[in-house]
């Protein structure tokens, strides 16, 4: 029988140690507030008291949850900003570097303005149907001599 009370006293004093659900500590807060201003517990001014702490925490809840939610979507908002000009970024990465693939073939091709590849053929063995590139058609080059006996150096910037 004493294991017993011993026991029911343990489980008491445990409960007793729980902490108050967050609403009740908020209403305990209310009421300390309240009788520390002079309401007395139980009167219609103490109610009253109780009403306008419950109303201004919910009113600053709401204040926090409409900060929260202008934040949320203005991260949305930079963030949809910010895939945009990724999205810009790439398009414009991309017609540069098709840009840079179509020039390489104009050069490939000898179809660039200014460039083309003079007939090096000499004599009927040589006629193959490929004239070989020198570098004098290329802009910016100076060339002298002829065949394979030309030489070109790049024009300095000077």
């Amino acid at each position: 029988m004493r294991a017993l009370f011993l026991t029911a006293c343990a489980v008491l004093m445990v409960a007793g140690c729980e902490e108050p659900a967050p609403q009740e500590d908020t209403i305990i807060v209310d009421q300390n507030r309240c009788s520390a201003a002079g309401f007395k517990p139980g009167s219609p001014e103490m109610a009253s008291c109780m009403q306008t702490a419950s109303t201004a925490r919910q009113q600053q809840a709401n204040r926090e949850q409409r900060a929260s939610d202008a934040a949320a979507k203005r991260r949305q908002v930079d963030d949809q900003i910010r895939a945009e000009d990724d999205a810009a970024d790439r398009a414009a990465w991309d017609k540069r570097l098709q840009d840079s693939r179509d020039e390489a073939a104009r050069m490939m091709s000898g179809q660039q303005q200014g460039f083309s590849i003079p007939d090096m053929g000499g004599g009927s063995d040589d006629n193959d149907g490929f004239n070989q590139p020198t570098a004098a058609g290329i802009p910016g080059m100076n060339c002298d001599g002829v065949g394979a006996d030309q030489r070109c150096d790049a024009l300095s910037a000077d």
